[in-house]
């Protein structure tokens, strides 16, 4: 195989791997997760301060939100397969979260934090059945469109 073969085989190997849905390596993929929570939890608090502005708790937000994690998953990875779309519904769960995260921060500090954050987290996302459904819509919105 000369220099011009090798050349050729692999350009088309990078294509294969670049436009390809099936093909993720694993610290391709680790990278994407790590982008992902990342992007996740600048969301999520962007979604915390919007959310203590209005005067109420709006639950379609989160909607918004899983679609633009989708969006910017796209964006970012230029793939679309099962592996991204279920980065993009633990995007979305995170994003959802990091707001319950951020009260806790502030209303009992450092002391504790694990279990005060289990109770608050569970506590309002089961009292809050509409925030429930908004949040299972905005992951399916975001797994729909990673896929």
């Amino acid at each position: 195989m000369n220099y011009k073969e090798w050349k050729q085989r692999k350009e088309a190997q990078a294509y294969f791997r670049g436009n390809s849905d099936y093909y993720l390596d694993t610290s391709t993929l680790i990278k994407y997760y790590l982008i992902g929570i990342g992007m996740s939890l600048v969301i999520g608090i962007i979604y915390a301060m919007i959310s203590s502005f209005l005067p109420i708790q709006s639950s379609f937000i989160i909607i918004g939100v899983g679609y633009l994690i989708a969006y910017l998953l796209q964006m970012i990875t230029n793939h679309k397969s099962i592996q991204i779309a279920v980065l993009a519904v633990i995007c979305t769960i995170i994003a959802y979260i990091t707001p319950q995260i951020i009260t806790i921060l502030f209303l009992y500090g450092i002391q504790n934090i694990g279990v005060w954050i289990l109770q608050y987290i569970f506590a309002s996302i089961f009292s809050n059945v509409f925030g429930l459904i908004c949040m299972i819509a905005g992951c399916v919105i975001a797994y729909y469109f990673s896929n």
